[in-house]
C-alpha cells in the first residue's frame, strides 16, 4: 500500500512553519533501538513519523488491506514511544530547537486537518 502525500502549500494550508526549516527526528520506538533522520522541513519529518506509525500498524496485522486509524490512535503511538522528539533549526538563532512529543501531535494534527479539509 503506497501512501501520497501532498505538501502543506500544495493543500492550502499556509502554516506557521517556514519552509526550509532543517529537522532532525528522534526516535526511541524500543528500549534497545533508538534511530535518528533528518530532513529538509518539518513536514517532511511529521510525514516521516506517521510513515513509522502506519509500518507499526501493518506488523500488528499484516493480512489486512487497509490501514484505518484516527488521530486519537497516532497520539497513543507517540504517547507509548518510549523517547521521541524534534530539533528544528531556527535560522535567527542559528541553533537547532528541541521539541516534545506534544509539539508533534500538534503539527500532525494540523498536517492531518489540512489534508481533510482540502479533500
Amino acid at each position: 500500500m503506497e501512501r501520497q502525500t501532498r505538501s502543506w502549500v500544495e493543500q492550502g494550508m499556509k502554516g506557521t512553519l517556514k519552509k526550509d526549516q532543517h529537522t532532525i527526528l528522534l526516535l526511541q520506538a524500543e528500549t534497545t533501538q533508538r534511530v535518528w533522520a533528518d530532513f529538509s522541513t518539518v513536514e517532511q519529518a511529521m510525514e516521516e513519523l506517521i510513515s513509522y506509525f502506519e509500518h507499526s500498524l501493518k506488523e500488528k496485522a499484516p493480512n489486512k488491506l487497509t490501514l484505518k486509524y484516527q488521530i486519537a490512535d497516532f497520539n497513543r503511538y507517540i504517547d507509548t514511544t518510549p523517547d521521541i522528539g524534534c530539533l528544528v533549526f531556527d535560522h535567527e538563532t542559528k541553533s537547532y530547537v528541541p521539541h516534545d512529543k506534544t509539539w508533534i501531535k500538534k503539527q500532525v494534527f494540523t498536517m492531518l486537518r489540512g489534508i481533510v479539509v482540502n479533500k
